[in-house]
């Protein structure tokens, strides 16, 4: 590869190639510290860029590399990866017909949006025009290419109230409809677009992702009556809202394509009764079920439309909670390890925090892998699920990370069977995965 990191560099004569060269000098530092999963996450972020198909065919060597990250390279491949990630944000930032490419693939190099004249706006993740800050601040909005003030806003979100006109927004893959006003709307849909292209760096490559065709809905309501009464319309009375619709988001799996996700800012809490969160307490639900439509809406390409996961629930509910854990901070994503985490005036446990102070309730994994459906719904479950998730990405320098993603491809296709862990573990002795696993969780550092 080193070869062709010189030819990319002395051909850059634009920025792009320039962006090229660097993340592919970056994914040789990555293969060679043995972290070969993040030498081809930096090779499809420049093939993305630059379209090389010199690069494609370095990240085909690549395919079949299972992970074995040296520890003494851990901290070079992250110096390496600041630097090179904020050399080729500096490159592509030379050209603001690059600001698309920047966004998705290089979110948090700030000093490259600064450059193009962008600064960071909280309320909606994202980067926007310096000018348009301080319009945004004092309550306005940009609608079909004019500004509007708030009278004109407020009026707009009046009409937007009901379902026979609720607000439509879209990114191009998912569509947000709902009654919530304009700025909740495009708060959610930012936080949607940011949290998707992170997802799919991280996962699609090494798993087979497709985008359906089609947008992905997702349903935002103010109250719990709302929620129930649209999912009823949309299950056709079919399922039971008064018994099983209390949470703050779902994902309406079903075998035909473009299922929505619903979320509604008025969960209820266990006796049934409703109580108010906020569109920033409802991103961590929001995310778990955007998880769940990602992962299986992506995967129904070749899925067996005949039925539902029976088996392995561990890894569909274990993603769905270990992702969350991942805070959104100035474009930039951080796994955090927090010990609990709050919505509305609730505190909800944190699993890496549960997962070491309760060791002892922990299931083994022997025991999880084998818990079908109808007997998985528990907190010890769900949290040790999440839990070995994270250590079957991470633990034993990444060495397991490959077949995780294989049994996920295997069971979001539908395709799971009782066997599938086996199978996809078929190498690796059962009590020395136990073992390893009990000392990763006992060295989780929590913050």
């Amino acid at each position: 590869m080193q070869s062709i990191i010189v030819l990319i560099l002395l051909a850059a004569q634009e920025p792009r190639a320039t962006a090229a060269g660097e993340l592919a000098k970056l994914a040789r530092t990555c293969a060679d510290g043995g972290d070969f999963s993040g030498a081809r996450r930096e090779l499809r972020r420049a093939i993305a860029i630059s379209e090389s198909a010199t690069l494609k065919e370095e990240l085909a060597k690549l395919s079949a590399k299972d992970d074995a990250v040296r520890p003494e390279a851990v901290a070079g491949i992250a110096a390496e990866r600041k630097r090179a990630h904020d050399a080729a944000a500096e490159a592509l930032a030379g050209d603001a017909t690059n600001l698309a490419l920047l966004k998705v693939h290089l979110p948090g190099c700030e000093s490259a949006f600064e450059k193009l004249g962008l600064a960071w706006f909280a309320t909606y993740s994202s980067w926007v025009a310096k000018g348009d800050v301080a319009k945004l601040e004092a309550g306005q909005e940009e609608i079909d290419g004019a500004w509007r003030d708030t009278e004109a806003v407020a009026a707009l979100n009046r009409k937007h109230s009901t379902w026979e006109d609720p607000w439509v927004l879209d990114d191009g893959v998912h569509e947000l409809r709902t009654t919530l006003p304009l700025r909740s709307a495009r708060r959610l849909l930012h936080y949607i677009t940011a949290y998707r292209a992170f997802f799919l760096s991280q996962f699609a490559g090494d798993w087979d992702l497709r985008p359906p065709a089609g947008k992905l809905p997702i349903v935002a309501t103010a109250k719990q009556a709302e929620l129930r009464d649209l999912v009823l319309k949309h299950t056709k009375g079919a399922m039971d809202v008064t018994q099983s619709v209390h949470a703050a988001a779902y994902y309406l799996y079903t075998p035909e394509p473009l299922n929505p996700c619903f979320v509604t800012l008025e969960p209820t809490n266990l006796k049934g009764e409703p109580f108010t969160i906020t569109v920033d307490d409802v991103i961590r639900t929001l995310t778990h079920e955007l998880t769940h439509q990602i992962c299986f809406e992506y995967s129904k390409h070749d899925s067996d439309r005949t039925r539902s996961v029976e088996h392995q629930m561990w890894a569909v509910e274990g993603l769905a909670v270990f992702v969350p854990n991942y805070a959104l901070e100035r474009g930039a994503w951080r796994l955090t390890r927090v010990r609990s985490f709050k919505m509305g005036e609730k505190a909800g446990h944190a699993p890496f925090a549960w997962a070491k102070e309760n060791a002892g309730k922990m299931p083994s994994i022997d025991l999880l892998v084998a818990t079908r459906r109808a007997q998985f719904t528990t907190g010890e479950n769900y949290m040790t699920s999440a839990t070995l998730v994270y250590f079957l990405l991470e633990g034993g320098g990444g060495r397991h990370r490959r077949r995780l993603l294989s049994l996920l491809d295997t069971v979001h296709r539908i395709r799971d069977k009782e066997s599938t862990f086996d199978e996809a573990f078929k190498e690796i002795d059962r009590k020395a995965l136990q073992e390893e696993f009990r000392k990763f969780v006992e060295a989780i550092p929590i913050e």
